[in-house]
């Protein structure tokens, strides 16, 4: 593990009770792996992670990889696109891991293919550019 959910502040700006990634399980060149474990929060509706919380939990997983290669920026989602959402039912405590796939790169603006899987099933995937600001 490179990064741990002790840790993980050093390097994305968002704070609990929105922060949704714990974990940089590890780099292998372009590609990323992330966990969570479902926490109460804002995307909790009775007990139940909402959908909109994986595709925020892809988001803070893509500048998790790239806060830990570049330094903590603050960033914000350009685009999504291609976003392909299974059926699931996820609870408090479940835990998710997710696959980010740096497509491209260019100054402080990158492209991911980011999937996000429970129990090893594929339940969302999708397509995101991100902006930073080199700045902060």
């Amino acid at each position: 593990m490179l990064v741990d959910a002790k840790n993980v502040e050093n390097y994305v700006p968002q704070r609990s009770p929105i922060l949704l990634v714990d974990n940089l399980l590890e780099i292998d060149g372009s590609k990323a792996h992330t966990s969570y474990q479902i926490k109460d929060s804002v995307f909790v509706s009775n007990s139940d992670f909402e959908y909109h919380g994986v595709i925020e939990h892809l988001a803070q997983s893509s500048a998790l990889f790239y806060g830990y290669l570049h330094g903590n920026k603050i960033g914000m989602i350009g685009s999504i696109s291609r976003l392909k959402k299974e059926q699931f039912e996820l609870k408090i405590h479940d835990v998710i891991e997710s696959e980010i796939n740096l497509m491209m790169e260019f100054n402080d603006l990158i492209s991911v293919k980011a999937k996000s899987f429970f129990d090893g099933i594929e339940i969302m995937s999708c397509d995101m550019t991100l902006h930073f600001d080199s700045s902060k």
